[in-house]
């Protein structure tokens, strides 16, 4: 319930600061509440992250997400 409740808050503060100063970090927590939810929308979030951040400091959880992605 509560990585329900944090993905829509991600969600909003992605859409209202889409280049905020916390956009990196909200994107990188976007990836770890779909993947608790077992959201396959981890996988979408992650491939986002390595195209705008390729030398982030969450790429490490994002490949790890698209490494768990199902087939």
């Amino acid at each position: 319930m509560a990585a329900c409740w944090a993905a829509s808050l991600l969600a909003a503060c992605l859409r209202t600061y889409p280049d905020g100063a916390l956009s990196e970090e909200a994107l990188a927590l976007s990836i770890e509440a779909s993947a608790d939810q077992h959201d396959p929308r981890a996988a979408t979030f992650a491939e986002q992250y390595l195209r705008e951040y390729p030398h982030g400091r969450f790429r490490r959880a994002a490949g790890q997400a698209l490494e768990r992605r199902q087939p």
